[in-house]
Order: structure tokens, then C-alpha cells, then sequence
């Protein structure tokens, strides 16, 4: 309500809000634009969002960024330390954050307290802190890591480093070509124009074959011509046959495809032979099949009821037969598995007597097909020796005696073998008749081979004969069938559409007939219709005489209860008006008590809450004014505590040396204690 709203209370933020917010205000500062105290200033402004932030943390945050910036080098070379001893754990990233928190716990510690410093602390990432606090309290990490660059900060007698002598840059380099080039594609422009003009004027040459009569441009035009004329003439294809000229040609089929048709008709007779079969065996009187699913179902029925009973007398004994049928179970499984082992045993030493068995008699067979080549061979070899004696019988007496030294010549004699000592060895003459041995057995075999080849090819070839003759007369008993089929189709579509003519005109007989006693039975009913029409008005007639008076007396009866009603109704609509209004005034002076009522409730509801908030607006007021009061005086007695404390730290200026060798982590505390700047 206008004049009773409470006055806006700033808001708090949060220890990891405060953080976040320094992080923000230094990442934000840009040195060139605008001063520091104008960034804080706006970033306060607008982090506010017209709200406004609390004093103390607005407070905070300025005092924060103001000691980063002041003490930007001592943190820069903690950070640089820090950063390098912890590159694998640390991110530069928070390089802020980081910042921040050294400062905190350098320079803000003894104003922060302990428990306000943890506080801060505990509100950001637990694995950050445990890695930065570690190293900031170790005097040795400071030592070894952040002294030097402090040192260069902070010790009057140090010198800086001057800055890397920058390079000039390079060049600019020019794309496209350079100046020496264009001049030199200029000059070759200028030969070549000059070339060109110095050439225009020649006159070019004439050849004297040209200039001869010649008709060579009018017989290309004929040749021409004559291949465009025959170009133009396509050849006709030759027409189609007609589709009933090849009606009854056979086609001739390859061996594939006589077996794989023969391979479909054999299936689908298999498949009809199951279909007989399955019908023969299923066609039977349907009263056995009753009385034997009776039968069945009785027998269900009666197992059904005996299982329930046997159920209920075992879950009754269950209890004790546990332990009994476990033991059983057990026993029974130690019988099967050594029934099951002794019969493996049977099975392993039946298989190896019967390996055994076919191992003897493959050797058997092995020496029986060896001692045969043997006897074979021997046989050979005595056919072959008995040949060799009968040459040598007959040699002498058909040579003379002195052939062999006449010419001083060296008689070969093929009966006799080389005694080498080799194995196999034989006469020149005993393996020519070897060889011609080995000839004749390997035509032997050849025209074996040819003959079983040959008669196995006749065998497919008269089967594949036997599958044509019966896929033929397949064919030809299916095209009997289908022109059976059609005879059969067209047979029956004209006994069916006769049959249907014959119905039209029968229904359209009857429906006559319908029709017909519809229209006698129509002309009945009106003639007894109209009959008695005129008896009735025969009738009217001779009582209209004496009906008159009646009908009369009738009326005016009617009339008068139609007055009666009338007056009755208006009656009632009479005294249900006057309930209505009675019930229409009071409802309107219920509502105007309602109304009346709730307008006083409501005004001193309004009365109430005004005091209320005027009073709590007072009570506000008024311990805003002691907390503004408080703060002020705190802030000065901090001021003053402050300004005292920088006083003292001008008197008892540190100077770095002068009294003994000190460490930075002293040097730290002596901040601390505010004994001498670091600065």
C-alpha cells in the first residue's frame, strides 16, 4: 500500500560471493581507461543492480582490490614461484583467485580472525586450498622460490633487469612480381609488338597446286553424298513370330535344368503323398474321437483331483521328508554317476576293441593286398626269367662261334645284369620286357577308366533321358489338366450364369405374384373402407337429431371449467409473486448486512496493518540508525587504529640487512606484527 512499504534492506552475499566478486572487480580493471577507484566504483554500482550492496562488503571488496593493487609485485612473485613449483596441480587460471587468498592471509589475517579466514576458505574448491595453503605456509618453498623476485621488489640496492632489446622488424614482403620483372615483361611486349609489325606487310606464299584446275571438291561432295544415301537407309528388323505359331514346340532343356525340375516335381509330390497321407490317416468317425476326449478329459479331471489330495497330504508331511528326500537325492545321484561312469568305461573299452578289431583287419587286408602284389611281382619276375633263358638257349646256337672275334668288336649282352651292388638292378632285356609289361597294364587301365567313364555316362544320360520322358509327360498331363480346367471353368460359369437366369425369372414371377395380391388385397381394404365410411355417416345422420342438445350441454360444462381453472391459476401465480418479492427482500437485505459487515472488517484489518507497519517501519528505523551509528564508529576507531598503526610502522621503518641475515617468512610476521613495511 503507498505510504506503509518497508524500506529496502541491502543484501548480504556469502563468503564464496565475496571471492568471486574481487576476482571480478581485478579481472575487470583496465588501467588505460579508467582509475582504479572509478572501476571499483562502477563495478560496485553495477553488481549492485539497483538494489545496492551491503556497506561491509562493499567495504571489503574495495580494501581487497586496493591491497592486490598495492601489493601487485609481492604477489606476482609468490605467484610466479608458486606456479612454477606447482605446475602439475595448479591452473593458471585462478591466478586471481590465488592472489586474492595470499593476500588475505599475508596482510588481512589478525583483522580477519581465524574463523572468519576459514570461513572464506572453506567456500571455495577443497583441492585448490590444499594446494596453495601447503606452499604458503612453508617457509622453505618461500625461501627457494619467491625470495629472489622479492628481493628484486623490495631491496633498495637491487637493480632492474633492463628490458630485451626489441628487433627491428623485417621488411614487408609484396606479393606479384617486382619492378625488374614488369620492366622486363614490358620489353618483351615491345619485341613482340615490333615483330608483329615488321611481319604484317609480307606477302605470304602461293602453291601452284592450288592454282591447278581440280574437281577434288566435287567428288568429296558425291562421296558425300553416296554415304549419306547409305546412312539413310535402315534395315527393317524382321517381324516377331506370332504368339500361336511355337505353340507346341518343345524346348530343349540342359542337364540343369531337367534336374532341377525333376528335383520341383519330386517335391511336390512328396508334399501331396503327406497330404494324402495326413488325410487318409485323420479321416475317421468323429464319435470315437468324442468319446476318447470324454474319456481324456474325465481322466484329467480325475488325475487333477488325486494330485490335489496327494498335494495336501504331502505338504502335510513335507516337513519331515525333507531331510529323507535330500538324502534320497544324494544317494541317487552317486548310483547315476557311477552307473553313468561304469557305463563310459563300458562304451571306451567297447570302441577300443572295436578300433582294435578294425585295426586288425586293415593290417590284415594291408598284407593280404601286399602279399598279392608280391606273388604278382615274383610271378612277373619268373615269366620275365624264363624268357630271358629261352633267348639265351636259342643265342648261341643262332650267333656261330666266331662272330664275336672276328671284328675284334665288343659283344653287349642284354641278358646280363651290371653287378653294381644297387638294388633293383636287372638286364637291359628284363626292363624292356618290364616296361612293355608296365604299358600294357597302364592301356589296361586307361581303357578301364574309359569304359567305366563311358557307361557312367551313359547311365546319366539315360536317366537324364528317363527324367525328359517323364517331365514331358508331366507337361503333357498338366496342359490336359488346364485345358480340362478351363473346359470345366467355362462349363460351370455357363451352368452358373443359367442357373442364375433361371433364378432372376423365378423371383421375377414371384415378385409379380406379390405384387398382384398386394394390389387386391389394397383394393379389398378400400372397398371395406369405404363401406364402412358410408355406414358411419348413415349413422351420424340419424343420431345428429338427438345429439345436439347433448353435445350442447357438453360445451358450456367445458366452458365453465376452462373459467374455473383460469381463475385458479391466477391465483396461485398471484401468491407465488408476492413469496418471490418477500424472498427477492430479504436475500437484498442479507447481502447489504454481508456487504456492510465486511467493509468494517476490512477497514479495521486496514487500521491494524498501518499501525503495524508504521510501527515496525519505526522499529527499522531506528535500529538502522544504531547499526549506521555502530559502523561509523567502528570504521572510525579502525581508521584511527590504522593511521595510528602506519604512524608507528614510518617510525620503526624496516631496512632490509641491517640487523642480520632474516628470512622472508620473518619478514612476514614482522608485517604482521607491524613492525616495518614490505613494500
Amino acid at each position: 500500500m503507498p505510504g506503509t512499504a518497508a524500506p529496502h534492506r541491502p543484501r548480504v552475499m556469502g563468503p564464496r560471493e565475496l571471492i568471486d566478486a574481487c576476482c571480478w572487480v581485478w579481472d575487470t580493471h583496465d588501467a588505460a581507461r579508467l582509475s582504479l577507484d572509478a572501476h571499483i566504483e562502477s563495478c560496485l554500482a553495477q553488481r549492485g543492480g539497483g538494489g545496492g550492496e551491503d556497506t561491509d562488503d562493499a567495504t571489503f571488496i574495495a580494501q581487497v582490490v586496493y591491497g592486490l593493487h598495492r601489493y601487485r609485485r609481492l604477489l606476482s612473485g609468490f605467484l610466479d614461484g608458486f606456479f612454477h613449483a606447482k605446475s602439475g596441480k595448479a591452473l593458471r587460471t585462478d591466478a586471481t583467485r590465488y592472489r586474492v587468498f595470499v593476500y588475505l592471509a599475508a596482510f588481512r589475517t589478525d583483522e580477519l580472525g581465524a574463523k572468519n579466514f576459514r570461513r572464506l576458505v572453506e567456500s571455495q574448491d577443497a583441492q585448490k586450498m590444499a594446494v596453495l595453503l601447503p606452499y604458503l605456509f612453508n617457509g622453505a618453498s618461500l625461501r627457494g622460490h619467491a625470495r629472489e623476485d622479492w628481493l628484486k621488489a623490495y631491496d633498495k640496492k637491487a637493480e632492474p633487469a633492463p628490458p630485451p632489446q626489441r628487433a627491428r622488424p623485417p621488411p614487408p614482403t609484396r606479393e606479384g612480381p617486382t619492378r625488374e620483372e614488369l620492366a622486363l615483361e614490358a620489353a618483351r611486349a615491345a619485341n613482340r609488338e615490333a615483330a608483329a609489325r615488321k611481319h604484317a606487310a609480307a606477302r605470304p606464299f602461293r602453291l601452284r597446286v592450288l592454282e591447278r584446275p581440280s574437281n577434288t571438291a566435287a567428288l568429296l561432295e558425291e562421296a558425300e553424298r553416296a554415304l549419306a544415301e547409305e546412312l539413310a537407309v535402315r534395315p527393317r528388323a524382321r517381324p516377331a513370330p506370332a504368339p500361336g505359331a511355337a505353340a507346341g514346340a518343345e524346348v530343349r532343356l540342359n542337364a540343369a535344368a531337367v534336374l532341377r525340375e525333376d528335383a520341383l516335381y519330386r517335391k511336390k509330390q512328396a508334399a501331396e503323398a503327406l497330404e494324402l497321407q495326413r488325410y487318409e490317416s485323420e479321416l475317421r468317425d468323429c464319435r470315437d474321437f468324442d468319446a476318447w476326449r470324454q474319456a481324456m478329459l474325465d481322466a484329467d479331471a480325475a488325475s487333477e483331483r488325486s494330485r490335489v489330495d496327494a498335494l495336501r497330504s504331502e505338504m502335510s508331511v513335507a516337513a519331515g521328508n525333507a531331510a529323507e528326500a535330500r538324502e534320497g537325492l544324494a544317494r541317487a545321484r552317486l548310483r547315476a554317476g557311477a552307473a553313468d561312469k561304469a557305463a563310459r568305461a563300458e562304451r571306451a573299452r567297447a570302441a577300443g576293441a572295436r578300433e582294435r578289431r578294425e585295426l586288425d583287419e586293415k593290417a590284415r587286408l594291408v598284407e593280404g593286398a601286399k602279399a598279392e602284389a608280391e606273388a604278382r611281382e615274383m610271378a612277373e619276375k619268373r615269366d620275365i626269367i624264363m624268357r630271358l633263358r629261352a633267348l639265351m638257349e636259342r643265342g648261341p646256337g643262332s650267333g656261330g662261334g666266331g662272330g664275336g672275334g672276328a671284328g675284334g668288336r665288343k659283344v653287349v649282352d642284354e641278358t646280363a645284369a651290371a653287378e653294381r651292388g644297387m638294388n633293383e638292378q636287372m638286364s637291359l632285356l628284363e626292363l624292356r620286357e618290364r616296361l612293355a609289361v608296365a604299358q600294357r597294364r597302364q592301356r589296361e587301365e586307361e581303357e578301364e577308366r574309359r569304359a567305366r567313364i563311358l557307361a557312367a555316362k551313359q547311365q546319366r544320360e539315360a536317366a537324364l533321358l528317363g527324367k525328359v520322358a517323364q517331365l514331358q509327360a508331366i507337361r503333357r498331363l498338366a496342359s490336359a489338366q488346364a485345358h480340362a480346367r478351363k473346359a470345366a471353368a467355362a462349363t460351370s460359369e455357363v451352368a452358373a450364369a443359367d442357373t442364375a437366369r433361371r433364378r432372376a425369372d423365378d423371383l421375377t414371377v414371384e415378385l409379380a405374384a406379390r405384387l398382384e395380391q398386394r394390389r387386391a388385397a389394397t383394393a379389398a381394404e378400400r372397398a371395406r373402407l369405404a363401406a364402412d365410411g358410408k355406414r358411419a355417416q348413415h349413422e351420424r345422420m340419424q343420431s345428429a337429431a338427438g345429439s345436439a342438445a347433448a353435445e350442447a350441454a357438453r360445451f358450456r360444462e367445458m366452458r365453465e371449467g376452462a373459467h374455473r381453472c383460469a381463475a385458479q391459476r391466477h391465483v396461485e401465480q398471484r401468491r407465488d409473486a408476492v413469496a418471490a418479492d418477500a424472498t427477492k427482500a430479504r436475500a437484498q437485505a442479507l447481502r447489504q448486512k454481508a456487504k456492510r459487515q465486511d467493509c468494517g472488517a476490512r477497514a479495521s484489518f486496514l487500521a491494524e496493518y498501518d499501525a503495524t507497519v508504521a510501527a515496525l517501519t519505526a522499529a527499522t528505523g531506528a535500529a538502522a540508525a544504531h547499526e549506521l551509528e555502530r559502523r561509523r564508529g567502528a570504521a572510525a576507531a579502525a581508521r584511527a587504529r590504522e593511521e595510528a598503526l602506519w604512524d608507528a610502522r614510518g617510525r620503526d621503518a624496516y631496512v632490509p640487512f641491517s640487523g642480520g641475515p632474516t628470512t622472508i617468512s620473518e619478514r612476514l610476521l614482522a608485517v604482521g606484527r607491524g613492525e616495518g613495511p614490505l613494500e
